[in-house]
């Protein structure tokens, strides 16, 4: 499908929507961003912290990325792909983080290697399949966290089951080249779910954060 373009004082820009929710959820991301800045509880929130930070950096290079794509190309995108996939490991290692010890340590070295491998092959080929096999890869280490804590009675995992649900759903959009219209597309339905697994991510740490004995939020 042909992308939607917006032409405007002898410059053209295109997909101005994946603008739009790029920077929503670069908006979002900062909001949970700085509501988890005032938790003091766990490696489990300070981690997420950062999955929000450094999405929100992702969406920002991300929305520029479409709008200038005529003038940037495929180089305007490393920016935002690469803070994708650092926010897509800080988000395994928040999961890991629930484990024991032993298959805490063994998850995190492994997602930092992948991290290390993902990055120097995004690099190397440009290629947005790279972003996608990370975040792929992503459910090997939250699905296990996922299992762990349900088998302690924890309902608070339940948002981010949800979250990582709503997450993966947007992949075969992307995979698939799915398009139902010019003003949404594939990357705008991913964006999409994305809002709602941002929504399920922080409202899951937030409650589990809130049931430890030493939770406490600092004054602003």
């Amino acid at each position: 499908m042909e992308k939607l373009t917006v032409e405007w004082a002898g410059y053209t820009f295109l997909e101005p929507m994946a603008l739009l929710l790029n920077w929503l959820l670069m908006a979002q991301s900062l909001y949970y961003y700085r509501k988890l800045k005032s938790y003091r509880a766990s490696n489990f929130s300070i981690f997420w912290r950062w999955f929000f930070l450094l999405f929100a950096i992702s969406t920002f290079f991300g929305g520029i990325s479409h709008f200038l794509f005529g003038y940037l190309g495929l180089t305007g995108k490393i920016p935002g792909w690469l803070a994708g996939i650092f926010a897509i490991t800080f988000m395994e290692l928040a999961m890991s983080s629930t484990l024991e010890k032993e298959w805490r340590s063994r998850l995190q070295i492994v997602s930092i290697v992948k991290l290390a491998i993902t990055g120097i092959m995004l690099l190397i080929s440009f290629d947005f399949n790279t972003v996608l096999l990370h975040s792929t890869g992503m459910a090997f280490f939250t699905i296990p966290p996922m299992i762990y804590m349900l088998k302690q009675g924890k309902p608070d995992i339940n948002y981010v089951i949800f979250g990582v649900l709503a997450l993966l759903a947007s992949l075969p959009f992307r995979i698939f080249g799915v398009d139902f219209h010019q003003l949404m597309n594939r990357d705008d339905i991913g964006h999409l779910l994305m809002i709602v697994a941002l929504l399920c991510f922080f409202k899951g740490v937030k409650y589990r954060e809130s049931r430890l004995p030493n939770f406490q939020v600092a004054s602003s």
